[in-house]
């Protein structure tokens, strides 16, 4: 028996467990909302309108908001997109959420599989949640995350989260996931969808009743494709099972499993050649400082090894719970999380035009992940003639990881072997010797929040979070003897805060403001900051102002919101000589949203975003030059998106619509020699539905535009370019 059916025996044996288990609820009062759906409501499928998104300003967002205000009251930038716009737009991952967000851009590496860029900030300041809880830096965490089990991601612009977990500068990403609903019947929901390169997806859901008191939900789902590149096949299977349950006396408890195994596509980009040299010569996609280019006769072709590894098994198991009182309300989340990824591949491509020959190199990172933990909240109302809300909040977590890394270091330098440019023949990875590192982090915090409401205008945010961080990392050579300066084992404590107010000017339109100090993660301190010296440490201090206004029309055909935002980043690294700098990065922006119902049937929105960023003074530690005035790397200045639908043509339950999106030129290295040019690309969909049946047809990147979305400054001589036209059709049926 394989290992990979183990561990689905293991998972179903989980959760046929679970039916005889207490099962628990989440920790918001949008639950109850979400737990009154009608079955009507379960069974309706029709998105029409849903692909121009709402911006949601009557809603009551989960992220960061204990005092459950809406979208419109809420005193920071935070965007929703819900399950009917993602489907809509048939979007199938987390990363193509983000993408569809306003300001935010992500793309894949040879680093990590999935990286975020938001407000100017990239890579691990960037928090990614899951369901509230922070997975840890994205770059050592984040996976190809399915949307098939996902109710709704909810994104919080800058250093503004408090009570989930460690803050980041460029915002928070929380997944929240699909849950039980109390029903009187059994819902059942099938997707299948086929595109091209042979990618196919097989879905299921089933929510129904147990008993008079509980409920359950089980999602499964399985995706595969050939990929567009040679080689480069992927596959991913997600189990969600959760088992909701009501007591006489008002709590509610919900316990779930969230299995998943992937297996990503072993291609990670094309190399840079001589304009020279080239025969399809595409100058398109990059500018560099020594004149080379993208060859389109290389844009399928895949340099990897035949028999790579990109793979992990991942298991989210969760017990939440909620209890309410007279004037209070309590809630915990006690979690745990286990992963096992193996990375073995040839990822470093290199055009010598000496030989005519791409160079590699092999690479093996093998990760042993583990995250147990606990969060909790109290919440209380206060009596009085103002309006006033209190939350403490409590969280512990215990993270480790425990890593295998290694090159080949037999060969005199970083490459092993060479392979043709235009006919690469795979080979093998072969043996690599690896070394270990580890990574054990403590957490302890606890903040408080305290929201009042003087008037029916005027609401006001005060927030506080102390956390003691303990702190054990160790690195070694490949003989086992310790890395020199690699080692650091403290306890370190710090403190964030925020003041934020919130004015209704009219009852269609509120004005905001805040301010909030808080750090980056302390894994990314450490592993982006300090090489030289880790006694020399000392975290991130981060602060952001921000502005803005939120508000509708009179009828609400018509929503808006417009913030300013300005961000600085400080951190202390160290040079060679062992001179302390403070590495300070600035970045001012605005960011535009707007939706209009212009009839029935025809709806339009758009969103705007502007960053300034600039290193003020700035050492870079990975390259060790002098980064100072750059503008850092995988930021545009500029991005655009515009969408449109028309539904119910000629009468027909049908519905067209289309999307295109503008992103601004990045620099793709600390020096600024390398240049990402700007791209747009334009999506196409129609959907029929039919009584309790959906067939929806998407065609992604319609004009078939050569870019590349994101940079990796650890592989300079080569880039990952996006997929070219793709078609894909999907139908779903609800009973």
């Amino acid at each position: 028996m394989s290992h990979y059916s183990k561990k689905l025996i293991y998972l179903a044996g989980l959760v046929y467990a679970t039916s005889f288990s207490f099962a628990l609820a989440d920790d918001d009062q949008n639950v109850k909302k979400l737990l009154r759906l009608s079955l009507s409501e379960l069974l309706d499928i029709k998105v029409s309108g849903q692909a121009v998104r709402d911006l949601s300003l009557e809603e009551i967002p989960i992220t960061e908001n204990p005092s459950q205000t809406t979208v419109q009251w809420y005193p920071a930038t935070i965007e929703l997109m819900n399950r009917k716009t993602i489907k809509a737009r048939g979007l199938r991952n987390i990363v193509e959420v983000t993408n569809n967000l306003v300001g935010v851009q992500s793309g894949e590496s040879p680093s990590e599989p999935y990286s975020f860029s938001m407000r100017g900030f990239s890579r691990d300041s960037v928090n990614v949640l899951y369901d509230g809880v922070s997975m840890g830096v994205a770059s050592l965490n984040m996976r190809p995350q399915g949307t098939h089990n996902v109710e709704q991601v909810e994104i919080v612009k800058g250093p503004y989260a408090i009570n989930h977990g460690q803050g980041a500068s460029g915002g928070s990403v929380n997944i929240i996931t699909r849950r039980p609903q109390m029903i009187d019947k059994h819902v059942k929901d099938i997707e299948l969808l086929a595109g091209d390169f042979n990618t196919y997806s097989i879905g299921s859901e089933f929510l129904g009743p147990i008993g008079d008191s509980a409920a359950y939900l089980l999602n499964v789902h399985h995706d595969a494709s050939d990929g567009w590149v040679d080689r480069a096949e992927s596959e991913s299977t997600n189990v969600l099972a959760k088992i909701l349950f009501q007591s006489a006396h008002g709590a509610e408890y919900t316990l779930s499993l969230n299995y998943l195994s992937d297996h990503l596509p072993g291609h990670w980009g094309t190399p840079f050649v001589p304009a020279s040299y080239a025969s399809e010569p595409d100058s398109s996609v990059i500018t560099t400082s020594n004149d080379q280019v993208i060859d389109l006769a290389t844009r399928y072709r895949n340099y990897n090894v035949m028999d790579q590894q990109i793979e992990s098994d991942s298991l989210w198991t969760r017990l939440d719970g909620k209890y309410e009182f007279a004037r209070s309300v309590f809630d915990f989340k006690i979690f745990s999380f286990t992963a096992d990824r193996d990375w073995l591949n040839s990822e470093s491509y290199t055009f010598d035009i000496d030989t005519e020959l791409v160079q590699r190199d092999r690479l093996i990172v093998l990760h042993d992940r583990e995250l147990s933990g606990i969060h909790t909240n109290y919440h209380f109302f206060h009596s009085g003639e103002w309006q006033a809300t209190s939350t403490f909040h409590f969280e512990y977590s215990d993270n480790k990881l425990d890593r295998v890394i290694g090159f080949d270091i037999e060969s005199p330098n970083p490459y092993t072997d060479t392979v043709d440019l235009y006919n690469p023949v795979p080979g093998r990875f072969g043996e690599v010797a690896g070394r270990d590192d580890s990574l054990y982090l403590k957490i302890s915090a606890l903040s408080y929040q305290l929201k009042l409401q003087p008037t029916k205008q005027l609401s006001l945010d005060l927030s506080v979070r102390s956390e003691s961080l303990d702190v054990d990392r160790k690195r070694f050579e490949l003989d086992g003897s310790p890395r020199a300066r690699a080692f650091l084992n403290d306890t370190i404590n710090q403190t964030s805060f925020r003041l934020a107010s919130s004015y209704q000017y009219h009852p269609k339109l509120n004005i905001y403001a805040h301010y909030s100090s808080q750090h980056d993660p302390i894994e990314s301190d450490i592993t982006g900051g300090v090489v030289y010296d880790l006694s020399y440490f000392e975290p991130t201090e981060v602060e952001q102002f921000e502005a803005g206004f939120k508000g509708s029309s009179e009828s609400e055909k018509t929503e808006w919101s417009a913030s300013w935002f300005q961000i600085e980043r400080i951190l202390t690294t160290q040079q060679p000589d062992e001179i302390s700098v403070k590495n300070d990065v600035k970045s001012n922006g605005i960011e535009l949203a707007i939706k209009h119902q212009f009839s029935e049937q025809f709806r339009l929105g758009g969103n705007f975003s502007y960053v300034d960023i600039e290193n003020g003074s700035f050492f870079n530690f990975e390259f060790g030059e002098d980064a100072s005035g750059k503008t850092p790397y995988n930021v545009p200045d500029k991005m655009f998106s515009l969408w449109g639908s028309y539904n119910e043509i000629n009468g027909m339950p049908l519905e067209i619509g289309a999307g295109v999106s503008y992103v601004g030129d990045r620099y793709g290295d600390a020096s600024n020699s390398i240049l990402l040019n700007s791209y747009t690309t334009m999506n196409a969909f129609a959907t029929y539905t039919l009584d309790d049946s959906r067939i929806s047809l998407h065609i992604n990147n319609l004009t078939d535009e050569v870019y590349a979305p994101w940079f990796d400054i650890f592989y300079p001589n080569q880039v990952l370019l996006a997929a070219p036209r793709t078609i894909s059709l999907t139908w779903n049926k609800k009973f």
